[in-house]
Parts: C-alpha cells; structure tokens; sequence
C-alpha cells in the first residue's frame, strides 16, 4: 500500500511541476545594436549627443541609481527638440517597473517643458514609444513614433 501512496504523490508532484511550468527565458538584446539602429535609421532633426552617467542622473530621476547595470542614451544638442533615445539594462527584473516610471516621468517632464517653449514638439512627446522586455527599458522620443516601434520590436520580440 505504501508504493501506492508513493507514487501517487510522486505523480502529483511532477503534475504541480508540469502545471506550473517554467518561466520563459529572458531573451538577451544587443543593446548597443539597438540604440545605434534607433539613432541611425530614425529621422530626427537636431543632433543627438550621447550622454554619460552623471548626466543621464539629472535628467531621469531613478528611484536607485545603483539598479542600473547599462545605460545608453542621447538627447538633442541644441535642446530645441524633444528628440532622445534611451536603452537601459537593469540588473535584476525586479527593477523594471521603477526604471520604467522614471522614464515615463522623463516623458512627462519633457511634456512640460516643451508644452509652451515648442509646441510643435508635443505630437512627438505625446507619441513617445516606451517599451520594456525582460531587464530592458526603451524609450524613443522621435517624429516616426511608428518606425521607432518597428526597430524596437524587432529586437524584443
């Protein structure tokens, strides 16, 4: 009788296993390939500039700096237009959804800021494309919302 037991537990617990499933694996993006694709084969009418860290840090409000293991962005020159581009990595997936809000709030602050010095830069704000797949947090800020999704599509999907 104890081998029935046995094995209908045994049966149960590889049931519960299979039910439950295992998680999809994170797909792994070329960010640099990324950004540089975003920054090349979008059109954007100012020059955009890379910008290190430390800069990065006054622009986007991170909850904690320390989450981020990579991030590549760029911004117009002239800061006559809201054009950026930003592809961040961060270390654990815990961290997306703070990342992400910073971003979204990055959105928003261009938003105010271009909302009466250059109107004419709200559609592109407005249609900002923010996407996240796995530890990754993109954001493109361009007049070719559609194509900038397209780019970023290719890669997370």
């Amino acid at each position: 009788m104890s081998k029935k037991i046995l094995a209908l537990v045994l049966a149960l617990i590889l049931c519960a296993a299979l039910l439950t499933g295992c998680p999809a694996s994170e797909k792994e993006i070329d960010t640099a390939k990324l950004y540089n694709s975003l920054k090349s084969d979008l059109a954007f009418k100012d020059e955009l500039i890379d910008m290190e860290m430390s800069a990065i840090l006054n622009y986007y409000f991170f909850d904690d700096a320390n989450v981020i293991e990579e991030a590549l962005v760029c911004k117009s020159a002239s800061g006559a237009t809201a054009e950026e581009i930003a592809v961040i990595t961060v270390k654990s997936a815990s961290d997306v959804e703070s990342v992400k809000a910073a971003v979204e709030m990055r959105v928003e602050d261009l938003a105010f800021n271009f909302e009466n010095y250059v109107p004419a830069e709200m559609d592109k704000i407005e249609n900002a494309v923010v996407a996240t797949s796995g530890r990754y947090i993109i954001l493109a800020v361009a007049d070719d919302s559609a194509a900038a999704q397209e780019i970023i599509d290719s890669y997370i999907k």
